[in-house]
């Protein structure tokens, strides 16, 4: 079957004026006006598809299997690189930090996490910032000169590539390597989601409007897993450490912030706008771009569903007095133990020092009569 190549007047005809100031209230009839647009230049007066969706699909397609091939590699590689630095740096250096049993098995994931976390997101910012785009400050430049066959420079494809192979590693480590969580299966869709809005952008080339999405998420996991770190860290050689707990609800309280600002804020009225509305006037025949406004749907409605958990230990600490910033996801009985466990060995501590302080004096009495004799 021939491709029938659209016109992009017949989308504009039918848009009225661009809206540059969107707000909540403006971003689902912005994104239901441009969605219907488009939809009607892609059908027949008849009412029939000028091309079907996999023809389309196909024909716009833009992925090699080197490219492929590339990413999979780089994702063993990571994998490989979190097995060393678990075994070799993260496990030996929660040994020497003498952490509870449980956090001891906690601490090599976020350790992993955080620092790659700080490196991806760290390398992302200069991009949008200091590469010469305006991917976040104008975002509606995302789609300006949209050429479906041309590929981004090469600062942008690191980008891609670093992220695309981070969730196929995620994907795998989730399943063995990670702690198991409430919402493990739902993580499991999420990287399966992310993986699939990485290539498929890629392959139709929406290479700027993914770097923005990219940046609006990757902010908040540095925080959780710096909070996270400092709540495991809290616990160590019997004792706690209330410094700790201070660096852990303060990790916890910049984490809320970003989640809110970040996903909840700057992601649906900078991303998900210029994806679903932008796009259409300035790459008004950009292939699948539907497809492409249902998945962004999706994974912002997975950002409202983690807020939950949020926003219930927020209530939890201001409204019940709850000190233990902890992950909620997590298994609380299991923490509940080891925390138990660890307030018992601090009592006990000051009991046997005391109780070898005795023994040394007495031992020292001892010698002392010896030698007078």
């Amino acid at each position: 079957m021939a491709f029938v190549d659209y016109a992009a007047e017949d989308v504009t005809r039918l848009l009225p004026p661009h809206n540059d100031h969107p707000t909540f209230l403006t971003l689902i009839p912005d994104t239901y006006t441009s969605w219907m647009a488009t939809r009607a230049s892609r059908l027949t007066p008849s009412g029939q598809w000028k091309n079907g969706y996999l023809v389309e699909l196909f024909h716009h397609f833009n992925m090699t299997a080197f490219e492929a091939q590339l990413v999979i590699l780089v994702a063993v590689l990571l994998t490989l690189a979190r097995y060393w630095i678990t075994k070799f740096i993260a496990f030996p250096l929660a040994n020497w930090l003498k952490l509870s049993n449980l956090n001891r098995r906690k601490f090599p994931e976020s350790f992993w996490k955080f620092f790659f976390y700080l490196f991806s997101w760290s390398y992302c910012y200069h991009v949008v910032f200091h590469a010469g785009y305006s991917i976040f400050t104008d975002s509606k430049t995302c789609f300006q000169n949209y050429d479906p066959q041309a590929l981004p420079k090469v600062d942008i494809l690191m980008v891609y590539l670093i992220q695309g192979s981070f969730y196929i590693h995620s994907l795998y480590a989730t399943l063995y390597m990670d702690e198991r969580r409430k919402d493990t299966w739902m993580m499991i869709l999420h990287h399966i989601l992310t993986d699939t809005l990485i290539g498929f952008s890629h392959a139709f080339r929406y290479h700027n409007a993914g770097v923005l999405i990219i940046f609006t998420h990757d902010v908040t996991d540095i925080c959780l897993e710096f909070a996270k770190l400092m709540q495991y860290l809290k616990l160590r050689d019997g004792k706690i450490h209330q410094l700790f707990e201070y660096l852990s609800n303060f990790g916890f309280v910049i984490f809320a912030i970003t989640w809110v600002v970040f996903r909840l804020y700057w992601f649906p009225l900078k991303a998900l706008h210029t994806v679903g509305h932008s796009a259409a006037y300035f790459a008004p025949t950009a292939p699948c771009m539907p497809t492409f406004v249902v998945l962004l749907w999706i994974l912002f409605t997975m950002n409202v569903y983690w807020f939950s958990f949020i926003f219930t230990k927020f209530i939890g600490v201001v409204f019940k007095n709850e000190r233990e910033i902890r992950d909620t996801r997590e298994d609380e009985g299991e923490e509940i133990l080891d925390l138990q466990e660890h307030v018992k060995d601090a009592k006990k501590f000051p009991k046997e020092k005391t109780a070898t302080n005795n023994n040394s004096n007495h031992t020292s009495k001892k010698d002392s009569v010896r030698r007078r004799h």
